[in-house]
């Protein structure tokens, strides 16, 4: 299966794909299913993530089953609940055999599970990092595939699928995401201030002056949150920027809800509230992948210098900022000029089409 000489016929091609990570990776890692579908039309692509992420797969055109892999069981292997778990999981995927079953993560967890599966199993040699997989993980692989260290990391759960399934990545990822939502009818910025890594938090202070900033030129802002801590942070946030000016907009021009704390969601729903908003500014995060893969106009803030290629590569209404320290608000806000009127198009068209609804 490694050559194309060799890969089987489309319409009896069915894969399991193990995606496992964090919502950036799993971001990343649904672009191989257009790859695939590409390559063999009729190919049907099953997938096994974690239960938190199932949602997110729901949104995501051509994917087959969903199967929720139970890895959080794999802590208490002891516990009758979680072997309960692990075992209606495996019974659950072997009731097909697959043509390939793909662990894009390759830890011993992902590999354990993926070595039960009924078809052949690759698995990489390196991380998304491009640093070594455990050995154990890879001696439960058929097949390992390396992809050497070099190159984004964005590329390489699509270049391990292609080495798999014997077939060349052609042209930028596409992510087939259909959210279940039309965009707002006013418009609205989606702040993404949250990272695993306090070392990429951008500083509070400084979301603060961006948010007034943008509710001065008449923006909603939007804080997302994903965990307590999050949380906590986003109520400080919202409180700071929602102060006189706001108030202003509240009372006098009668402007309604100008900032607003989401509450905790599902992946799924993330997707849907990220496909609402107008833009998105945001630290190098999950949700921040999201609305690249979404195509939201989008600003994304790095606390690391960015490559000149990097910054190439995007579309007029993507935009990056980094350096040797976090970046300065007039940065940041520099790179917000740059893609506000795609933003405000956007809005516009949202505009347009709830007055046509309501017609």
């Amino acid at each position: 299966m490694g050559a194309s000489g060799d890969r089987p016929a489309g319409p009896e091609l069915r894969v399991l794909i193990f995606a496992i990570g964090s919502l950036g990776e799993m971001v990343d890692e649904i672009a191989v299913l257009h790859d695939i579908r590409s390559a063999f039309p009729q190919a049907v692509v099953d997938w096994a993530v974690e239960p938190a992420m199932a949602t997110l797969l729901k949104r995501v055109d051509g994917s087959g089953d969903i199967l929720e892999c139970p890895l959080s069981a794999w802590r208490l292997w002891g516990a009758s609940r979680a072997q309960r778990d692990m075992k209606a999981f495996v019974a659950r995927m072997q009731k097909r055999r697959y043509d390939a079953v793909i662990d894009l993560y390759g830890d011993v967890r992902s590999a354990w599970f993926a070595s039960k599966a009924k078809g052949r199993h690759f698995g990489p040699v390196e991380g998304p990092d491009g640093t070594s997989r455990p050995l154990l993980a890879r001696l439960l692989a058929d097949k390992t595939i390396a992809l050497g260290s070099g190159g984004p990391a964005a590329d390489r759960p699509r270049q391990l699928v292609a080495r798999a399934l014997g077939y060349e990545v052609e042209g930028p990822p596409r992510y087939s995401l259909r959210p279940r939502v039309v965009p707002l009818a006013k418009q609205a910025v989606a702040f993404v201030h949250g990272a695993e890594h306090e070392i990429d938090l951008w500083p509070e202070t400084r979301w603060v002056t961006l948010g007034r900033r943008l509710v001065e030129q008449g923006w909603d802002v939007m804080l997302l949150q994903m965990d307590e801590a999050e949380f906590v942070r986003a109520e400080r946030l919202a409180a700071a920027i929602d102060s006189q000016i706001t108030a202003f907009r509240h009372e006098v021009l009668k402007g309604g809800p100008v900032v607003q704390v989401w509450p905790a969601m599902s992946t799924g729903m993330l997707v849907d509230r990220i496909a609402a908003c107008h833009a998105v500014i945001g630290i190098d995060s999950g949700p921040s992948h999201l609305a690249a893969a979404l195509d939201i106009p989008h600003v994304r803030i790095h606390n690391r210098p960015v490559g000149a290629a990097l910054a190439a590569s995007l579309a007029q209404h993507h935009a990056v900022i980094g350096g040797d320290s976090p970046p300065s608000v007039d940065a940041v806000w520099a790179c917000w000029r740059q893609i506000e009127r795609f933003a405000r198009a956007r809005a516009l068209a949202a505009q347009a089409h709830t007055r046509a609804r309501g017609a």
